[in-house]
């Protein structure tokens, strides 16, 4: 009751306040079909502070209410739909439905709001109609069944399942399972901690009792997600911590509930939803091509509409085509630039007309004197006249993420060579629990800090910077050097003041609330999500993930820096 007077006490003033955002932004009706929302609740949602939501939301009864906590964000492009809506101070949303709608004092709407939605919408019908929640809408599997065969892997352990009905499942600690394509019930399927479930499209799990991915666990793909659909019948859908879940799941009883720092790709249905700060939630990258979408790389087909040059998911401008370039031939010049050379001043200098390929848009050969000098890309371009050979810096850079990184260590020893610095240190090698190993600056996660009596924000910086620093020396000593400003702006100042520089945050024995108010492992961790595709001259060779496994909760922190307190 307290909610709804706060929210009809607030109405009558935010139309006046927003009405600016509608002259910039006209937003169509909110969607009707479930398969639109990335998360849909039947009861109440919230977007939890410091998140970012890359879809949209709403809570389909009549009465629900949706909360966008402070410093919460909704993507452009998405909407938040709900009969109660509150867009706190700090916070930040796109187009809102609402019937009731509160808008904080710096709560921003950056879209537009429709309010109050017209009838018969939650007066008196769902949002979604036929309404997914009514038991007569159930899929086929309920009221789900299970088996009385319970099968639990140990630590480390990798256990195949053949489709059939189980009772309890369990993966052990750093463990995995692997499911085929087909149909599954159980009673409950937990992975425990550092565990891997790993779903062979097209597949079904059906879920009597609990569904518990435990914290740094993953539920992994292989094939298109978007066929492959997980149902909860009991009153548990857990993520946990640093989780990364991929996939369709729908728990009509059940609260849903994430754990901070947590990844989650595709469809959510429940009854309610509780999440913990800095999760990162989005629809591109679940299997098919979607309305608003321009490309998918994880659709068949998905990148027709830009072969090869599509915005991966998780990426800044996911599931979008880069904007066409325009490409001017010019005819061929013959221009006179001067050298001194023994007091005589000749040289002629012949420019061909420049070609515009997908990855690197331009070819020029320039011949001066005794120096030849081929340029790549649209590039910044050095010379040095006389007998010396130009410098060329390409528009383009290389981004892997810290678990790319981490578990191919033959490409990342390559890039390493004789060391890069980063947190202080000159990191080397490749081995776990060995001083200055970029291995374990990337995988010393879970019960690691804790040992060191350090921060999971010190470690995490730690893991950020060493993958940013391999990725702009990859791309730096690439056969013809690319540039990662081009890609992402004032990146090298960043890492310099993040990772590198003589006062760098990570370097400096800051608390875990100095580092978050940095920004830095955000701005990092977006870089190296990035996913762009450069040519480095290497091979990246098969995925090894023993030493990564090996440095993980081993206690070990690479020795030397100046570490921050626990709290």
């Amino acid at each position: 009751m307290r909610e709804g007077k706060l929210l009809m006490r607030s109405v009558v003033a935010i139309p006046a306040s927003l009405a600016f955002f509608a002259l910039a932004h006209s937003a169509s009706a909110q969607p009707r079909n479930a398969d639109d929302y990335l998360f849909l609740m039947r009861d109440r949602a919230k977007v939890s502070a410091e998140s970012v939501i890359g879809g949209n939301m709403a809570v389909n009864a009549p009465g629900g209410f949706l909360n966008v906590s402070r410093r919460g964000t909704m993507a452009d492009g998405t909407c938040v739909v709900a009969d109660n809506v509150q867009v706190n101070s700090g916070s930040r949303a796109f187009d809102v439905f609402g019937c009731h709608v509160f808008v904080g004092v710096s709560g921003v709407v950056a879209g537009t709001m429709t309010q109050p939605i017209p009838p018969p919408i939650y007066a008196p019908e769902p949002l979604v109609v036929p309404d997914p929640f009514d038991p007569a809408n159930l899929p086929p599997d309920f009221p789900i069944d299970c088996g009385n065969t319970d099968r639990s892997g140990l630590p480390r352990e990798t256990v195949s399942l053949s489709p059939g009905s189980y009772g309890t499942v369990q993966v052990g600690r750093g463990g995995k399972l692997l499911l085929g394509p087909g149909t599954y019930n159980l009673c409950i399927l937990r992975a425990i901690h550092d565990a891997d479930v790993v779903v062979t499209a097209p597949a079904t799990i059906n879920v009597r009792d609990q569904f518990r991915l435990g914290t740094a666990s993953n539920f992994i793909p292989v094939g298109v997600a978007n066929t492959i659909q997980v149902n909860v019948m009991g009153s548990v859908a857990r993520l946990g911590h640093n989780s990364m879940f991929h996939g369709r799941l729908f728990a009509p009883n059940g609260t849903l509930r994430i754990g901070g720092n947590s990844v989650v790709m595709g469809h959510l249905v429940a009854r309610q939803m509780i999440s913990d700060k800095n999760i990162r939630a989005f629809v591109c990258g679940n299997g098919q091509l979607d309305a608003g979408e321009q490309c998918d790389t994880s659709a068949p087909n998905g990148d027709a509409a830009c072969p090869g040059m599509c915005v991966p998911p998780g990426s800044p401008n996911e599931c979008t085509c880069p904007p066409p370039t325009t490409t001017t031939t010019m005819p061929a010049s013959t221009s006179t630039t001067s050298t001194i050379e023994s007091s005589t001043t000749t040289s002629s200098s012949t420019t061909t007309p420049s070609t515009s390929p997908v990855t690197n848009p331009s070819t020029t050969t320039t011949t001066q004197g005794a120096a030849t000098t081929t340029t790549q890309g649209a590039a910044t371009t050095t010379t040095t006249q006389g007998a010396a050979t130009t410098t060329t810096t390409l528009a383009g850079c290389f981004t892997r993420t810290p678990g790319f990184w981490a578990t191919h260590p033959a490409i990342t020893q390559v890039v390493l060579g004789s060391g890069l610095p980063s947190c202080g240190l000159v990191v080397n090698n490749t081995k776990a629990s060995t001083p200055v190993s970029s291995t374990e600056d990337m995988c010393s996660v879970g019960t690691d800090p804790g040992a060191n009596h350090t921060s999971p924000q010190q470690v995490q910086l730690i893991r950020q910077c060493m993958s940013a620093a391999l990725n702009l020396a990859a791309t730096a000593q690439a056969p013809h050097p690319g540039d990662c400003s081009s890609a992402s702006p004032g990146i090298t100042q960043m890492f310099d003041t993040c990772c590198t520089g003589p006062t760098s945050v990570c370097d400096s024995g800051a608390s875990p609330g100095a580092i978050d108010a940095s920004g830095c492992i955000g701005t990092l961790d977006r870089f190296n999500n990035l996913e762009t595709t450069f040519d480095i001259g290497l091979n990246q060779g098969a995925a090894a993930p023993g030493a990564c496994r090996d440095s993980k909760n081993n206690g070990f922190l690479n020795p030397g820096r100046n570490l921050g307190p626990a709290r």
